[in-house]
């Protein structure tokens, strides 16, 4: 009986140790790189700020145009009277 709880007790010992793989090592680096390859400038934080080439009421005035623009619906047009019967027509006479 002592055997074969002390041959459980070392299996259970053994079954929670954490080998480090070679994949862990390297978890994330692939997506690292990514990120690394389309940033356009890494030291963007670090450099100074800009000014900004327009003021905030500006700003939010065409954001607010922006915005109403999608309230009202767009003004429909019939497609088969497009340029017929509107204008003057001349003769060569």
């Amino acid at each position: 009986m002592r055997k074969i709880l002390s041959t459980l007790i070392v299996f259970l010992v053994c079954s929670c140790v954490n080998y480090e793989s070679p994949l862990d090592k390297r978890f994330g680096e692939i997506q690292n790189n990514y990120i690394k390859d389309q940033t356009l400038n890494p030291n963007t934080s670090r450099q100074d700020k800009k000014e900004y080439l327009t003021d905030g009421l500006a700003s939010k005035s065409s954001i607010d145009r922006y915005q109403k623009s999608f309230e009202l619906p767009p003004v429909s047009t019939n497609v088969f009277n497009l340029g017929l019967g509107s204008g003057s027509q001349t003769s060569g006479h």
